[in-house]
């Protein structure tokens, strides 16, 4: 808990004073609102595996299903590396340390995507992060396949949308 208020105040804490108030969470629930269209539509690029412009219930379940693969092996592949008597367990050190390199590995995805240096993510730069760590994940579609889709290409996997 306590790492989790310290990530809070990091990131949230918008006027400096080591707290987060109710109107820095409300500037910020702002900030995200505008973007959810956008975070919307990104991932319905995502899940749209057969381009026809819809999201169908199987390709919601094939989504969720390959996010959680590949979260799961990411968190191994990380895992692994704190695991210092390769029992495939973490004991109560290495598990610090996990949680120590999370905290290490997320700070440091914030200042690689945070393009104005102001200790925090915008919606737009939250959005590069994202496309980022799905590729890391394996579960962004080709940048191929994205191009085909807007263009709705059959030949190279994507279809016109569906007339509404």
């Amino acid at each position: 808990r306590a790492m989790g208020k310290k990530m809070d105040v990091k990131f949230n804490d918008l006027n400096g004073d080591g707290e987060v108030s109710r109107e820095e969470r409300q500037q910020i629930g702002r900030e995200w609102a505008k973007s959810a269209l956008q975070m919307m539509a990104l991932a319905a690029t995502y899940m749209d595996s057969d381009g026809d412009g819809t999201v169908s219930a199987d390709e919601r379940e094939g989504f969720g299903k390959r996010v959680q693969t590949g979260m799961i092996k990411w968190m191994e592949d990380f895992g692994n590396q704190f695991d210092s008597d390769t029992n495939g367990r973490l004991d109560k050190k290495e598990r610090t340390a996990f949680l120590s390199g999370i905290e290490k590995n997320f700070t440091t995805r914030i200042k690689q995507f945070d393009a104005d240096k102001d200790g925090r993510l915008s919606p737009p730069e939250a959005i590069g992060m994202i496309k980022e760590f799905a590729k890391e994940i394996d579960i962004a579609p080709s940048e191929a396949k994205i191009k085909a889709l807007k263009d709705g290409d059959p030949r190279k996997g994507g279809k016109k949308p569906r007339d509404r």
